[in-house]
C-alpha cells in the first residue's frame, strides 16, 4: 500500500512539473507573439526593426514574413546587420539587515535576459502603455517634431514577467526616442536617445550604462555570416564601434557612434569591447557576469578599448558592448541621458558613401540640434 502511494505521489509531482513547463512555454510563446504587432520599422535609406520594450534589430530567422527586417542598408537590399541590440543598465545593490550587509549585482537589459526560456525576446522590460505603445510624428505634420520620422516609446523594469522567475527588477523607466531622415539627410543615419529614470525602488551605487549590439553583417546564410565572416573594430576619434564583412559581395558595414554619455568622458570610465557571438551566449546568463562586463572586469586582461580584430584571427566577431560609469549620484526621480547613432555606408572608409563620413555626419547633426546642413543646388 505504501509503495503504491509513493508511486501515486511521484506521478503527481511529474504531472505538476510537466504542467508548469507547458504553462511557461505557452506564456512565453504568447508574449513573444504579442511583441511583433507592436514593433515598427524606422528609417528610409536604412530600415531598422524596433520593439516597444527596447530591443532593436531582429534575427530574421525568427521573424514573421512581414517582420523580416533587422537592420538593412540599402533599404531595398538583403544586407542585414543587427541580430539584437538594446540598452543595459547595471548597479550594485546593498541588501540585508543592518550589520548584515550584502551586495548583489543587478543588470537590466532590453534585448537579453537571465533565465530566459526562448532567444531573441526582450525578457526584462515591459511597455508602459500597452494600448498605445508607439507615438509617431514628423516635421511634415508637427512643428515640434525633430526629424522626418520620430518614433517614441516607453518601457520599464519594475516587475517580474511571468516567464522570467530569475530576474530581479532594477526599478527604472526609460523613454526611448529615435529619429530618421529621408530627404534632408541623404545618408544612412538613425539616432537613438534614451532618458533613464531612477524610480527609487532600490538603493543603487556604481551604476554602469551599456549600449549592446549583436551584429550579423551579411546577405546570405545568417548563421554562417555571424560566426565566420564578421570583423569588429573601433574608430577612436569618432567614438564609433563597427562590424564589417569584407568577404561577402553586397554586404555593407554597420557602426554605432556615441553622441552623448551620462557624464563627461573625462569623469567616468569608458569601455568598448567586442566578442564573438559563439562565445557571447555564455557571457550573458547571469547578472553578475553581465555587470562585470559593464565595468570592464570581464573578460579579464583587456584594455579599456579593445584592439581591432585582425583578419588573421579566428574570425568570430559581431557582438559589441559600449559601457561607461560608475555613477553614484543618481537619486530617486533623477534622469540619465544617453544618445548614439546607427550608421552604415557602402564601405568603411574608401567610397563616396562610407561609414566613417556618415559617423562624422551624425556627430555634426547632433551638435547642430538635429538641424541638417543646408546644401545649395549646383548652379546651372
Amino acid at each position: 500500500m505504501i509503495k503504491w502511494q509513493c508511486v501515486f505521489y511521484i506521478k503527481r509531482i511529474y504531472i505538476s512539473f510537466f504542467c508548469i513547463v507547458i504553462y511557461l512555454i505557452s506564456a512565453t510563446a504568447q508574449e513573444r507573439k504579442a511583441i511583433l504587432p507592436t514593433s515598427v520599422r524606422q528609417g528610409y535609406l536604412m530600415k531598422l526593426w524596433m520593439s516597444d520594450n527596447g530591443e532593436i534589430g531582429l534575427d530574421v530567422q525568427f521573424g514573421l514574413p512581414d517582420e523580416a527586417v533587422g537592420c538593412v542598408y540599402p533599404s531595398y537590399s538583403l544586407a542585414e546587420h543587427i541580430y539584437a541590440g538594446g540598452l543595459w543598465v547595471g548597479a550594485l545593490i546593498d541588501t540585508g539587515k543592518p550589520g548584515l550587509q550584502k551586495t548583489i549585482k543587478l543588470v537590466t537589459t532590453s534585448d537579453e535576459a537571465d533565465g530566459r526560456l526562448y532567444d531573441d525576446v526582450p525578457w526584462e522590460t515591459g511597455v508602459c502603455d500597452t494600448a498605445k505603445p508607439w507615438y509617431h510624428t514628423s516635421i511634415w505634420e508637427d512643428s515640434s517634431a525633430v526629424s522626418e520620422s520620430d518614433y517614441y516609446c516607453c518601457f520599464t523594469d519594475t516587475s517580474q514577467l511571468i516567464h522570467n522567475f530569475v530576474h530581479k527588477p532594477l526599478g527604472i523607466k526609460v523613454f526611448q526616442r529615435s529619429y530618421a531622415w529621408g530627404n534632408a539627410v541623404r545618408s544612412p543615419v538613425i539616432i537613438m536617445e534614451y532618458e533613464i529614470i531612477n524610480l527609487g525602488m532600490r538603493q543603487m551605487r556604481d551604476v554602469y550604462i551599456g549600449i549592446h549590439q549583436g551584429c550579423a553583417v551579411g546577405t546570405t546564410d545568417y548563421k554562417r555570416t555571424r560566426e565566420v565572416t564578421n570583423i569588429s573594430g573601433y574608430i577612436p576619434e569618432l567614438l564609433t564601434g563597427y562590424v564589417d564583412n569584407s568577404s561577402e559581395v553586397g554586404a555593407t558595414p554597420i557602426g554605432f557612434t556615441i553622441l552623448k554619455l551620462s557624464k563627461p568622458l573625462q569623469e567616468i570610465k569608458y569601455f568598448f569591447r567586442w566578442q564573438g557571438l559563439r562565445k557571447y551566449w555564455w557571457l550573458t546568463w547571469n547578472d553578475s557576469t553581465r555587470y562585470n562586463r559593464l565595468c570592464g572586469l570581464y573578460p579579464p586582461g583587456l584594455p579599456s578599448i579593445q584592439p581591432n580584430q585582425s583578419v588573421y584571427e579566428p574570425i568570430d566577431g559581431g557582438e559589441l558592448l559600449f559601457s561607461f560609469g560608475p555613477i553614484n549620484d543618481w537619486g530617486a526621480g533623477e534622469t540619465l541621458k544617453v544618445a548614439y547613432a546607427i550608421v552604415s555606408g557602402m564601405s568603411l572608409k574608401y567610397t563616396s558613401d562610407n561609414l566613417y563620413n556618415n559617423a562624422k555626419l551624425a556627430q555634426t547633426l547632433y551638435a547642430r540640434g538635429y538641424h541638417p546642413s543646408v546644401v545649395l543646388p549646383v548652379p546651372k
